[in-house]
């Protein structure tokens, strides 16, 4: 009986009810969320949390080395008229290259690394987890290709099964080694489930060597400025992790990457709903009606963001309070920094639609007019917090890097039409109601443990 179903007519009575994918993305996502803190309760419970201090210099390090050779692929490959087979063999290789060569200096350069994270140790881990870049050098251009075809529903279900290798394989590992190696071993499976699934998950356009004259010029007139914007995030995003390691024992860098950890749910469905949802479609309104961009602009993601904007407030405004539920005494002091860097992932949801939607519509340079502009931010913010709040000083001014640049960007909405206040008043309101809420409930629990209500947590 199974043998006669038609599975093609089946998708095709199904797919119409799922829409464009926001709402599986989001459940994904959702699910991913409540999975995520699950593995944390386990993993705090097996780990120290020096060992994830380790992961988090080990993460740096790669962040690092991808954001110096960031030619944003996927974008190029989304906005791109055609898109063809010899222009994907060309971008395909010079990937090919770039992985490779970013292995071999992580590998050769692992003993300096570790040293500017004043953290030797680390050294051989990270020999270890170089060899995920050769791993992935390998893949299709399924994921650019998927994504520029709007295949959200099987890309979302692609990615949250590499959320699971990583989740199960470091769970398991972490059982049974009890040190950091758990999660290096996570992260190695997670690289070879990409590779496994470009091929075999979603459809994949032909893969060989290319260096076509032509194509690789555009692709570095895409790229020219794209380069020297991710040089910048690297200062952005990773000199507070630079600096937290050698200002903080190994300990306390482990508890405020807990919190980016926790954080991170929202940062990926913040950064997935616009990148593979929200961007091509302004891509195609551009494309088809500009004159209807704003529309799309707004009315396209308000539900969705509002909600988020709401939560993302809550963890403001409870972050102690969520942290003191969830995890034990060694994680003391994880809340503070929930409810800092909750703000950064606040001014991303200002950023990215933003970003997304100028460069939709052709301003690609954008991105490193922002990210120049946080580093001015930094540049004066962080010493000032530093001399005020010390090492929390330094974290906050990071976290703010992102609100710093939203005037810059509402300017450039305003200039191009595409800027409504009353709904960003919205996003504004739902994050302020989740904040107050957070907060009367933390304190409200507080009050309670003090008269005996509750028992102490």
């Amino acid at each position: 009986m199974f043998a006669n179903i038609n599975t093609r007519a089946v998708y095709a009575r199904i797919r119409p009810a799922l829409g464009d994918g926001t709402s599986s993305l989001i459940g994904l996502n959702g699910l991913r969320a409540v999975l995520r803190l699950f593995s944390n309760l386990i993993l705090t419970r097996l780990l120290a949390p020096e060992a994830f201090g380790v992961v988090a210099i080990l993460i740096s390090v790669m962040y690092v080395l991808n954001m110096l050779t960031d030619l944003g692929f996927r974008a190029y490959v989304t906005r791109h008229e055609t898109a063809d087979d010899e222009l994907l063999k060309t971008v395909w290789t010079v990937r090919f290259l770039r992985n490779a060569l970013l292995g071999a200096v992580m590998f050769l350069g692992a003993d300096l690394f570790a040293a500017a994270y004043n953290n030797p140790e680390v050294a051989l881990a990270m020999r270890v987890i170089a060899c995920s870049f050769f791993i992935e050098a390998l893949m299709s251009l399924a994921f650019e290709t998927g994504q520029r075809e709007r295949r959200v529903l099987r890309i979302s279900f692609v990615d949250f099964g590499h959320f699971l290798t990583i989740s199960i394989t470091t769970l398991i590992a972490a059982y049974v080694l009890r040190n950091y190696w758990g999660a290096v071993i996570g992260i190695m499976a997670g690289s070879v489930y990409l590779v496994f699934a470009s091929y075999v998950l979603i459809p994949h356009r032909p893969v060989g060597f290319s260096l076509n004259r032509a194509h690789l010029a555009d692709l570095w007139r895409f790229s020219r400025y794209i380069v020297p914007s991710s040089m910048i995030s690297i200062v952005l995003m990773q000199a507070d992790k630079i600096l937290v390691a050698n200002f903080f024992p190994l300990a306390e860098l482990g508890k405020y990457m807990l919190a980016v950890t926790i954080t991170q749910v929202g940062k990926k469905l913040v950064m997935e709903y616009h990148g593979r949802v929200f961007f091509p479609l302004m891509a195609q309104t551009e494309r088809d009606d500009p004159a209807n961009a704003k529309r799309v602009f707004y009315r396209s993601r308000l539900r969705f963001a509002a909600l988020l904007a709401f939560g993302i407030g809550g963890l403001i405004g409870g972050g102690e309070l969520a942290t003191r539920i969830l995890f034990n005494d060694l994680y003391i002091g994880t809340g503070l920094y929930l409810s800092i860097v909750s703000l950064g992932l606040l001014g991303a949801l200002f950023v990215a639609p933003a970003m997304h939607a100028l460069v939709a519509k052709g301003h690609v340079r954008v991105n490193l007019i922002a990210n120049v502009l946080k580093l001015v931010w930094l540049a004066v913010a962080t010493p000032v917090a530093y001399q005020i709040w010390g090492t929390v000083g330094i974290i906050t001014a990071f976290a703010f890097a992102e609100i710093a640049v939203v005037p810059y960007l509402w300017r450039r909405q305003i200039q191009l039409g595409i800027f409504d206040f009353r709904y960003e008043g919205v996003l504004l309101g739902a994050a302020g109601l989740g904040a107050l809420i957070g907060y009367a409930a933390y304190r409200i629990a507080t009050a309670l443990v003090a008269a005996g209500f509750l028992p102490h947590f």
